[in-house]
């Protein structure tokens, strides 16, 4: 605005139009630099804003991979929990299981009076396969007198789930060898 009063130099205004235009001028400028302040302000808070929208963008992006981890996480829980049932036992695992309930460890020569024809052979089959079931440990040693089984937790459990022991089972007598 100063080009203004520089071109109305020549020509006669009053005093008062003079100190308006003055008055004017000045309030221009001012104004102009608080234009030029609240555009450096506005220029910096886009520059925010596309920061945090790029942050937003960063941090939903680890949400869903956490929410991901959690339901992977949540199904293994779900499939630990959630064990197959055991396959059905026949009498000779069932005979075996309720003598290991009721003596927890027992060396295979005691077991082989629960099998048929006391077989060892068939001793050691069934005996595998309760353990391959989780039910027992099954320890072959060196010398086969020294060769014991030991039920677990889970056989223990599964004995007095399907009532194992209430009697329904007869037990043979044990015959010891010498």
């Amino acid at each position: 605005m100063g080009f203004i009063l520089d071109l109305l130099k020549d020509i006669p205004l009053s005093a008062v139009l003079k100190e308006k235009l003055s008055t004017a001028e000045s309030q221009f400028r001012d104004s102009q630099a608080q234009v030029s302040l609240l555009e450096g302000k506005a220029f910096h808070l886009e520059c925010k804003i596309t920061e945090l929208e790029a942050e937003n963008a960063a941090l939903k992006a680890e949400v869903q991979q956490a929410d991901l981890k959690c339901q992977q996480l949540e199904q293994q829980i779900e499939d630990l929990s959630h064990k197959p049932e055991p396959p059905p036992l026949d009498e000779t695992h069932k005979r075996l299981l309720a003598a290991l309930f009721r003596r927890h460890t027992l060396h295979l020569y005691e077991l082989d009076s629960y099998v048929e024809n006391h077989n060892r052979s068939l001793t050691v089959l069934h005996l595998r396969q309760l353990e391959q079931a989780g039910f027992v440990i099954l320890r072959e040693a060196g010398q086969p007198r020294r060769a014991n089984c030991t039920i677990t937790d889970e056989g223990t459990a599964y004995a007095l789930k399907t009532n194992l022991v209430s009697g329904a089972i007869p037990l043979p007598a044990l015959k010891l060898e010498s």
